[in-house]
């Protein structure tokens, strides 16, 4: 499984106080308003945790740290094969992923 952490603060401290301090959005659209955490239009409480189907991800919310993150499939790079996920389990199980050659 690959792990991709998605920082709402950038290294430069400029950027939150263009942004302003209510709502600080980061370039991938993940905002941090109010102990949640906003991604793809889909809002998680901090320290709340998510299992998706479609994407085939986890999501895990600490909105104090401001960092969403997301747990996903690795896919096998080899041969002129497409893999697709399995759409009929949530993550981790549609992880499980037919290959169509």
């Amino acid at each position: 499984m690959r792990s991709i952490v998605l920082w709402a603060l950038l290294a430069l401290g400029g950027v939150p106080l263009l942004m302003g301090a209510a709502n600080q959005s980061h370039h991938y659209g993940v905002s941090f308003d109010n102990g949640t955490c906003t991604y793809r239009n889909i809002t998680l409480k901090d320290g709340h945790s998510e299992p998706f189907k479609f994407p085939c991800e986890y999501w895990s919310c600490n909105a104090t740290a401001k960092t969403l993150t997301i747990d996903g499939c690795g896919v096998p790079r080899y041969g002129s094969c497409l893999y697709v996920h399995n759409y009929n389990f949530y993550w981790p199980l549609c992880c499980r992923m037919s290959r169509l050659c």
